[in-house]
């Protein structure tokens, strides 16, 4: 287990990231007063994650598709017809 304050975390992030991939347990400290753990995502769970990942693009299924090259949409339109939604 690794302890590390937020500045030290936020300047090595990614050699942390590494650690925890490797197997290790980061706490995270603001004020040496511990406020986090990271710890790796087991294997099963990163999959659920990805495979839910893919869904998103279903939030784009009410805008109307393109066709070709032709640049029919107007995007203010949008934007506006969204903000309505909202």
């Amino acid at each position: 287990m690794k302890k590390v304050n937020v500045s030290e975390l936020k300047s090595k992030l990614s050699a942390y990231l590494r650690a925890v991939r490797a197997g290790h347990e980061v706490i995270v400290l603001d004020r040496n007063l511990p406020v986090a753990r990271i710890t790796a995502i087991p294997e099963a769970e990163i999959l659920t994650y990805t495979a839910a990942s893919a869904s998103v693009v279903d939030v784009f299924s009410h805008l109307p598709a393109l066709s070709g090259n032709k640049r029919t949409l107007n995007s203010l339109a949008l934007l506006i017809a969204d903000r309505e939604r909202r």
